[in-house]
């Protein structure tokens, strides 16, 4: 590379993230009918939110396999944008099967139409969220020659809230009015999803024909003799028990070759055969083997059989943990209000009810909430496109840490506030102020994970194992997402049943927040952090 690198447009910027906007649209406007059309296919909440949960379960095991492949892809068409076009593809046939569940149907039955439904859900919910990770890692590699990678970001979030804004909006307008009827198909559902499927195709088109994806795959990842001095020495200090382990066992690319011994000989003490990263697991003192000792290194005995993918989600050095696990409550919390918000006001504030025959008194006030609902996330959307606008210049005013908190904070209490006055504008109110912290999530955690790719040897010293690739760390950013939603949705619907009430949403949106501002604290903003961290650091895996 010679020179200083050309430094992207604004508009070229715009059109990069165009199939981001795309890809917001429909995830806002589809899983804001998601909810709704589950029940009145007949699904009660319980199978509902285990529905919901599927695809993300899917998403948590498959994003870092194609995160990590992508990092390594050595198509002629980029390393990213092969998986850009098989994930669109696999959206773009799940809004066709949700819009016309019942025309596609090889039996008129209500079962037919129902097992239709959930399998354009699944896709739905798998993809929607799956193709963000190679989005991302195309925006980091084409904005770190330049070092633009914040504003990037910062346009990646406005343009998720512009997606956000106008994908609310269309399910916010009802398309069976007579003034829509030229662009209108046979019920609601079909009108929005047959614009989101021509929308997200003409923005996917824009972006495909802007980017420059690279062709040439990153370093393949290798373990040097410094480096594989320095692990050791590191795993010294680590265990603290003045044993140095043995030298890691390699293969001819450079990865460690861990040797897989028996089970038997694996609960005993450690014998210097089974490596992970080119480091073992954790020393054992003498004595009868105990319940905890055993479960330890039966742990480290299956991790051992894991593709390294997931092998680096386990062992992620220390700037990375912390950052995921506040990432992993910020959307415990933010998908605890954005899934179901439609829902809560629904039945919550328009005291409606989805299993309502057509027509009657309570089915007209839940359609209308599920619609009301929806200007309030426009609202949430729209507080958030505005916000990006001047992302940039707020966090060189107050810092990334400040404004990171900022967002956590209103959220929490207008979650609060929520639970506590039964009032459309109040609760109108209080869903355009979380729109702040949705910016700051959408924001500063991909730009401090390319902060940290810019400078690895200062934020990744204590990384054990093979150099980490930005796409499979981006990905793995994405698996607490999925993470985040299975765990949501496999536990909301029984909450909501044994608690009878749809306020349960929100009250517990309100709990993650407040855990979130707690995980926050310690996330690593900078260099100051990271000393801080190093100075307070405990051991990842202690003597058992």
């Amino acid at each position: 590379m010679s020179g200083k690198a050309e430094k992207l447009t604004l508009e070229h910027m715009l059109a990069l993230n165009a199939a981001v906007c795309g890809l917001e649209f429909c995830a806002c406007a589809g899983f804001t009918y998601v909810p709704p059309l589950l029940l009145k296919a007949g699904f009660n909440e319980t199978y509902m939110t285990m529905i919901m949960s599927v695809g993300p379960v899917l998403g948590f095991f498959i994003v870092p396999v194609l995160g990590t492949a992508s990092d390594n892809c050595t198509s002629r068409y980029g390393r990213r944008r092969p998986f850009m076009l098989a994930l669109a593809l696999i959206q773009a046939v799940s809004l066709i099967l949700i819009a016309f569940a019942d025309d596609l149907c090889w039996a008129p039955t209500s079962f037919c139409g129902a097992a239709v439904l959930t399998a354009g859900i699944v896709m739905l919910d798998f993809s929607g969220q799956a193709c963000f990770s190679p989005y991302e890692a195309l925006l980091a590699d084409m904005s770190a020659k330049s070092n633009q990678q914040e504003r990037m970001f910062t346009i990646y979030s406005l343009m998720l809230g512009f997606g956000g804004c106008f994908g609310y909006l269309l399910a916010a307008i009802d398309w069976t009015k007579s003034s829509f009827q030229p662009f209108s198909l046979s019920s609601q559902e079909k009108s929005v999803f047959t614009i989101l499927l021509v929308l997200f195709l003409v923005m996917l088109t824009l972006t495909f024909a802007v980017s420059r994806d690279p062709v040439t795959p990153s370093p393949k990842p290798s373990l040097s003799a410094s480096s594989s001095s320095n692990d050791l020495l590191r795993s010294v200090v680590a265990y603290g028990n003045g044993n140095a382990p043995p030298s890691p066992t390699t293969t001819p690319n450079g990865f460690p070759a861990p040797a897989k011994p028996g089970l038997i000989s694996a609960m005993k003490p450690y014998n210097g055969n089974m490596v992970i990263f080119g480091k073992p697991p954790p020393t054992l003192r003498p004595g009868r083997p105990t319940v905890r000792r055993c479960f330890v290194v039966l742990w480290y005995y299956v991790l051992s059989y894991l593709p390294l993918c997931f092998q680096q989600l386990f062992y992620l050095p220390a700037v990375l943990s912390r950052l995921f696990y506040a990432y992993f409550f910020a959307w415990m919390a933010l998908l605890s209000y954005n899934l179901f918000f439609t829902e809560f006001v629904g039945e919550g504030l328009s005291h409606g009810h989805p299993d309502a025959a057509e027509g009657t008194a309570l089915r007209i006030q839940y359609d209308d909430g599920v619609r009301l609902g929806s200007v309030g996330l426009l609202l949430h959307c729209l507080t958030s496109a505005i916000f990006s606008a001047f992302f940039e210049s707020t966090v060189r005013s107050y810092g990334t840490r400040n404004v990171y908190m900022f967002g956590a904070i209103t959220f929490t209490l207008s979650m609060a506030v929520t639970v506590y006055v039964d009032n459309v504008t109040v609760v109108m109110t209080m869903s355009a102020i979380t729109g702040f912290f949705y910016a700051t999530l959408m924001t500063i955690p991909f730009t401090l994970v390319t902060d940290y790719h810019e400078k690895p040897e200062i934020f990744f010293f204590d990384n054990v194992g093979p150099r980490r690739g930005i796409g499979s760390d981006l990905a793995a950013l994405n698996s607490i997402y999925f993470l985040a939603q299975s765990a949501l949705s496999a536990v909301m619907g029984w909450l909501v049943e044994v608690t009878g009430s749809v306020w349960t949403y929100i009250s517990c949106a309100a709990v993650f927040g407040f855990l979130s501002i707690a995980f926050s604290r310690h996330i690593v903003f900078n260099v100051a952090d990271l000393i801080s961290m190093k100075n307070q650091q405990k051991p990842m895996l202690p003597v058992v």
